[in-house]
């Protein structure tokens, strides 16, 4: 059925590179005609940065320590991601590097499992902080150093949708993705990559980042230019003008 789309479609639009050449492996009859990336309608960037600046909900937020970094994972707390790695890295970079405080955020299959690790293990550079609204969510980016981009090893996740919240926060990224975003990443010098399912490569990538913040401070900068290429209105924008190229070939073939 997807190949049968695929072949009759007169244009094609895509989430991301990875599987805009998919489309063009099963249907290569595709690549002459209109086709666009729309990476993420999600991400309105002005109502995101300006809730990242509203203290107004600070009074409920976790209190930063100072001296401190913050590693936040934000989203499904479940199977498909590294939340296992992730807890036994804290372990590891409980007595290598105390600094790093990882702020975990959402709901899910394994959020007792979180939770039950913090409380048997008296970790204190783990902090669960509830299922949180946007608003205040916004407030812990802005507080944060770093964002947590943790898939398991399985994934078959290309561009993860927390990417554009992270490049919108300009929050350096530590990454298990392998593929574009580990590409993206890397060509853009805005994170590190560490082997999804290894909690020392994941511990020794926070360890990386913690020691140089002249390094972060200009991971934040390249994410702060970056950004803006991925607000809602830009990409919105992208998939109107295909329609209308489309609209257009198809009234001047009537």
């Amino acid at each position: 059925m997807r190949a049968y789309s695929f072949r009759n479609a007169r244009a094609i639009t895509s989430v991301c590179e990875t599987y805009r050449q998919l489309a063009f492996r099963e249907a290569p009859e595709l690549k002459s005609r209109p086709s666009e990336l729309v990476y993420s309608t999600g991400v309105d960037l002005a109502t995101f940065r300006a809730q990242m600046v509203d203290t107004s909900r600070d009074q409920a937020l976790v209190a930063k320590e100072t001296g401190t970094f913050w590693a936040i994972y934000a989203g499904t707390i479940g199977d498909n991601y590294d939340i296992n790695t992730l807890l036994q890295a804290s372990i590891l970079l409980h007595e290598r590097v105390p600094q790093v405080r990882i702020i975990v955020a959402g709901n899910g299959p394994l959020r007792a499992d979180v939770e039950q690790f913090i409380a048997a293990n008296q970790a204190t550079n783990v902090v669960y902080v509830g299922v949180l609204d946007m608003p205040t969510l916004c407030r812990y980016y802005a507080k944060s150093d770093i964002g947590l981009s943790i898939y398991a090893p399985d994934s078959t996740v290309a561009i993860p949708a927390k990417a554009f919240d992270y490049f919108a926060a300009e929050l350096p990224i530590v990454n298990s993705v392998v593929g574009e975003l580990e590409d993206l990443i890397r060509d853009e010098a805005i994170g590190f990559q560490y082997r999804s399912g290894d909690p020392q490569s994941l511990a020794d990538s926070l360890a990386t980042a913690v020691s140089d913040p002249s390094r972060l401070s200009r991971m934040k900068t390249r994410l702060g230019k970056l950004a803006p290429n991925y607000d809602r209105d830009v990409q919105c924008t992208k998939f109107v003008d295909l329609i209308e190229r489309v609209s257009s070939a198809t009234q001047d073939n009537c």
